[in-house]
């Protein structure tokens, strides 16, 4: 027990013990005991009823008021027991959170270290298992050992996905950070760096990591994302090729000397339109500033006729945009 709350027991002022009341009340009624026969004796040593009626009434308030003091005395003692035990209630239940606590913190502890081990295992399997492993550490409520779980789960794709992202183990390991950070609502303190260093068509295939609060793509190539469902803020693309995405608000990430294949992109401006370059690129509702226009002309971009695009927020310039642009006709499933 803390010595301070020991204190503050022993220290107790007088009427706050619960000996104090109980005596208080042990003696009142030995005394009420007393007076009742004293008073009793005194009532009937007359013979006259008037006079036997009058002591009666002059004893009887005296008789009632010690009862009140002795019930007031049990009432309080009956009290002071509750609250202690009300007391002693909450410091088991403290103790037991705590114990709680400390249980969780071991378990996590010991799970930390077991997906560490499984994960730097040669088996993939055994690889799966530590990532499913560290995804629920990296769940927990537990700020100080989710953290850890996650840089775990990061310092593996840094080390194991440094040529891509196509393999099975490394796939589940991004999968597991995006699904903890998602789970938490905030994205992990870390840093990944992704650099592809060759160029053939199996390597240098990157898959987004969501759970890191920055993340660097520098080469490589990203196939068929959906960027309108993704809050890519803290995101730095350098010399990335996208194929085939979606929802592409090119002036809100940090993209630099990338190529844009086959994509659906949403918003574009002037500073981004020459920094980057566009094949094919479907501009259907896409909110365009008007100065990009030059560098958009003469490589196949298009839009479908029900969904021309739109300049952007006051400029009233007009646009004939099939001047611009390709017309499509027929409906993308």
């Amino acid at each position: 027990m803390d010595e301070s709350k020991a204190g503050s027991r022993v220290d107790k002022d007088a009427w706050e013990r619960e000996s104090n009341w109980l005596s208080a009340a042990i003696a009142g009624g030995v005394l009420l005991l007393v007076g009742a026969g004293f008073a009793l004796w005194w009532v009937l040593s007359v013979d006259k009823d008037i006079e036997r009626l009058t002591r009666v009434q002059i004893a009887a308030p005296f008789g009632v008021l010690a009862v009140a003091a002795i019930t007031f005395f049990t009432i309080v003692w009956r009290g002071l027991i509750s609250a202690r035990q009300a007391d002693t209630g909450l410091e088991q239940l403290e103790g037991l959170r705590k114990q709680i606590a400390l249980t969780e913190e071991n378990n996590l502890s010991a799970l930390l270290q077991k997906g560490a081990e499984l994960l730097a295992d040669e088996s993939l399997s055994k690889v799966s298992a530590g990532a499913a492993t560290l995804q629920a550490v990296a769940e927990a409520p537990n700020r100080k050992f989710r953290n850890a779980a996650a840089t775990l789960l990061v310092d593996y794709i840094q080390e194991k996905g440094r040529q891509g992202h196509r393999a099975k183990h490394v796939r589940q390991v991004i999968a597991a950070v995006n699904a903890a950070a998602k789970t938490n609502g905030e994205r992990f303190p870390s840093t990944l760096d992704i650099t592809g260093d060759r160029d053939d068509e199996n390597d240098n295939v990157w898959e987004l990591v969501t759970g890191c609060e920055k993340v660097s793509y520098n080469r490589g190539r990203i196939y068929e994302v959906d960027f309108a469902s993704v809050d890519t803020r803290g995101f730095l693309f350098a010399n990335v090729t996208f194929y085939g995405c979606r929802g592409l608000d090119v002036s809100a990430y940090n993209m630099f000397e990338c190529i844009f294949v086959d994509c659906a992109i949403s918003r574009l401006h002037k500073t981004e339109a020459g920094m980057n370059g566009f094949m094919r690129c479907n501009f259907s509702g896409a909110v365009i500033e008007f100065d990009c226009i030059d560098d958009l002309q003469g490589e196949n971009h298009y839009f479908y006729s029900d969904n021309p695009p739109k300049l952007t927020e006051g400029d009233t310039r007009q646009v004939v945009w099939e001047d611009v642009f390709t017309v499509r006709d027929d409906i993308l499933f």
